[in-house]
Parts: C-alpha cells; structure tokens; sequence
C-alpha cells in the first residue's frame, strides 16, 4: 500500500524471475546456494522498498489530524 507503483512493479518482476528459477531447478529447495546468492544480490533493495511519499504524508497527516482533537 505505500510501495510505489514501480517498487510493485519491480516485486512482480523479481517474484517472477525466482518463480523461473524455482521451475528451471524443481523446486525452491534444488537451487544451487551459488545461484540463490547471485539472485539475491542482484536485487535493487532501495527499488524494492521505495515508499509512496504521498501516501504516506496522507497518513501521517490523517493521524496527524485525530491526535489534534
């Protein structure tokens, strides 16, 4: 919910990339520890945790508002 659309994005494309691993190697467990580490490295960990400021200036603002009262 406060990811923003390409952080979901680049999840769904990272989940798909592990899910082919996962196929090519039959199964989670099957992958090469070598292969699993490189997979992992490779993700953009600050593109996958990229927070929508605007959602969450509306929450902030939101409970911001309630505390006021």
């Amino acid at each position: 919910m406060t990811e923003t659309l390409e952080a979901r994005q680049y999840n769904q494309e990272q989940e798909e990339k592990f899910e082919k691993l996962i196929e090519e190697y039959g199964g989670e467990e099957k992958i090469p520890q070598e292969v699993e580490k490189e997979y992992s490295n490779s993700i953009d960990k600050q593109k996958v945790n990229e927070i929508d400021l605007d959602v969450m200036k509306q929450i902030v603002d939101f409970y911001n508002e309630i505390l006021e009262k």
